[in-house]
């Protein structure tokens, strides 16, 4: 959903949201959609040069949850608060709190799992009951056909016990009292004053303090997200200000890393599974194989948080995760239904306003000024759009240097080994690198393949070189001008940069990232090489592996035809300097692990070319990104025996003091 296909169609004056009166407005919507789909439109077919006769209907709207209800008419509140349970809603009125929750999830379990029968673990009851199927299309258009219709921040919030913001209180104790069970977290009145003893998820000030610093100390990739530091106070050990891009990212990406060694195990690893499965249900990918797999993981999962969170914290946001995967069976990847283009968009509207007394004009007029513009510049390719916003990246897709530039001389040794690089991963050589092996190997056939891989790449410049003018000298045209330049070699000096963005990525060396707020140094290579067998030189087999490094200098080779940019990396020793833990992380470096500061951890970038130098599909580009940045394959499920359950934390007792007697 780009900017250009969002059409301003309404703007609302006054304080307050329409609500449910928005059915007002959308009244003449309905009346057309009936039209589209019961006798269409004739419209014309420029590719086929015909006309037809064209019928629309809505596939899926994009709203919050609230949205959601007005927009539907249905009650998002109260008992059957779920529009997918309906009346089959299993709710809890807490007296305390004075709010329905929605728990039950044990009854999406298998009739034989062991957690129906953990009674202690829930509400106190042997779960014998079966979450009733959805209802099909036939179902709800019997229900609907005679009514007239009118048209990351909960578990941070626990975590860092924010005001306003946590699902823990005395209220929340008080409900476990009542029902009999985790009698370890009852509020004990000493005084005037109420202790809540910690419960297990429950952070100390040490732990905050590590839980704000790992926070802090995230450098993203450009384009990544906004920067982590900027919604992190480390005065009051709390996140202010964060957009739901933020939250998306800190819930796929930040959370398991920041909570890790500061949370007792059982707690850490649930809330780890709902980030890997909120990660893997965003994936622009997704297997359907897998769907069936990823529903009983989540069910589990908020089974095992009904386990260790206090009744208080599953209102209908929680519950609505478990409609999740069936959401995409239905219309696919989530990405595409995201709300953040509109996010981004009222942020753009609200730009435009220069009168603060009429700012409903002031947004008309700046969007029909856009419109216009974009419409003439369609006419006018070939100028510069004046009034439209463009792409960073806009022509730097082949490749082009941005910052630090200088010429430099490199050492005659360096140089060679950067030309060799090219030769190698050119298309048109390769050829000559397979005559050149096999005429060594005719030339010296006792000698081990160890050997001849040396020799070819210590001679294979020169040999290229001489093979290239002797059939230049035969035949011009046998020899395309990209094997000419390469036969002659790069010029000197070479061009060097501190910045370079190619393919949708940004890549900055590590003395460049050492002065910005973004880390784009570093990089991941999936490379193939030839082991040979241990006593046996000649015996050898191809293998790949994953590589982790730094840029430490970035050169363009310019080969006078064509240009190729290299960076020269520090990597990683993968044999002593690379593990992975029980968790799925791959531990190296770029985010700072928590649980040990010895090691880093390694996340996945991303690019955004889509609309940039007319590119229209993004797999037009994967031929050149076959190894992004920040690679690693991240697990969705984790396993963990939890036979004993603690629901109070034993290595500290920093609980909650209330004033006031219970």
């Amino acid at each position: 959903m780009k900017r250009k296909y969002i059409m301003l169609t309404l703007i609302i004056p006054g304080s307050k949201e329409a609500g449910n009166n928005i059915d007002v407005y959308l009244r003449p919507l309905i009346e057309d959609l009936k039209l589209l789909w019961d006798q269409g439109e004739r419209v014309y077919d420029a590719y086929n040069q015909e006309n037809f006769t064209m019928r629309a209907m809505i596939f899926c709207t994009i709203s919050d949850f609230p949205g959601y209800g007005n927009l539907s008419g249905y009650s998002i509140k109260g008992a059957n608060a779920c529009p997918i349970c309906e009346d089959a809603m299993i709710d809890i009125h807490l007296k305390n709190c004075k709010k329905n929750i929605y728990m039950g999830h044990p009854t999406f379990l298998p009739l034989a799992h062991p957690y129906r029968k953990r009674k202690w673990s829930f509400d106190g009851t042997i779960e014998t009951r079966v979450a009733r199927l959805p209802l099909t299309g036939k179902e709800v258009f019997k229900r609907v056909k005679n009514i007239n219709v009118v048209l990351g921040k909960i578990i941070t919030g626990t975590l860092l016990n924010l005001p306003g913001k946590t699902k823990d209180g005395v209220k929340a104790r008080l409900n476990l009292q009542e029902m009999g069970v985790r009698t370890e977290l009852a509020p004990q009145q000493s005084g005037k004053r109420a202790y809540l003893p910690p419960a297990c998820y429950t952070l100390s000030r040490k732990e905050k303090i590590s839980f704000c610093e790992c926070l802090c100390g995230v450098k993203v990739p450009s384009g990544y997200s906004s920067n982590p530091k900027n919604y992190v106070s480390m005065k009051d050990l709390k996140l202010v200000g964060m957009k739901s891009h933020d939250c998306h990212v800190l819930m796929q990406h930040l959370l398991p890393i920041a909570i890790r060694g500061i949370l007792p195990k059982h707690v850490r690893v649930v809330i780890t599974k709902l980030c890997y499965f909120f990660n893997a249900i965003n994936s622009k990918v997704i297997d359907p194989r897998t769907l069936d797999k990823l529903q009983a993981d989540i069910t589990v999962t908020l089974c095992e948080f009904e386990m260790y969170f206090l009744h208080s914290f599953f209102d209908i946001m929680v519950h609505l995760v478990m409609h999740l995967v069936r959401e995409i069976k239905i219309c696919g990847p989530l990405y595409l239904r995201q709300m953040y283009p509109f996010d981004i968009f009222l942020c753009i509207l609200k730009a435009y306003v220069r009168n603060q007394y009429l700012p409903e004009a002031s947004i008309v007029e700046g969007y029909s000024v856009e419109e216009t513009t974009k419409f003439c510049t369609d006419y006018l390719a070939s100028t510069d759009s004046v009034g439209i916003p463009r792409s960073r990246r806009e022509g730097r897709l082949q490749g082009k240097g941005t910052l630090g530039h200088k010429m430099i001389s490199p050492g005659a040794e360096m140089l060679d080994r950067a030309h060799l690089f090219v030769l190698q991963h050119m298309i048109e050589v390769n050829p000559y690198l397979q005559e050149h092996t096999v005429e060594i190997r005719q030339m010296h056939p006792s000698k081990s393949g160890k050997w001849v891989t040396s020799e070819h790449n210590q001679s294979f410049r020169k040999w290229f070189k001489n093979r290239m003018m002797s059939q230049y000298s035969e035949n011009h045209s046998i020899i395309s001008n990209t094997l000419k330049w390469l036969a002659y070699g790069p010029d000197i000096p070479v061009r060097s940069y501190q910045a370079f963005d190619v393919n949708g990525y940004t890549f900055y060396t590590k003395c460049q990232d050492d002065k910005c707020t973004v880390q784009n140094s570093g990089v991941s290579v999936e490379a193939s090489s030839t082991k040979f067998e241990r006593g046996n030189s000649i015996t050898s087999r191809d293998i790949k592996k994953s590589y982790y490094g730094v840029i430490e200098e970035i050169w363009e080779l310019d080969y006078k035809d064509f240009k190729v940019a290299l960076f020269r990396c520090k990597w990683f020793d993968i044999r002593r300097g690379v593990r992975v833990d029980e968790s799925g992380f791959i531990l190296v470096f770029y985010v700072r692990d928590p649980a040990d500061h010895r090691w880093s951890i390694i996340l996945q970038s991303k690019r955004r070319i889509i609309d940039i130098d007319n590119v229209e599909d993004e797999e037009e580009y994967n031929q050149f990104d076959e190894n992004p940045p920040f690679s690693i394959g991240i697990p969705t499920t984790l396993r963990e025996d939890n036979a004993d359950t603690n629901y109070a934390r034993n290595n500290h007792d920093e609980g909650q003091w209330i004033d006031g007697q219970l």
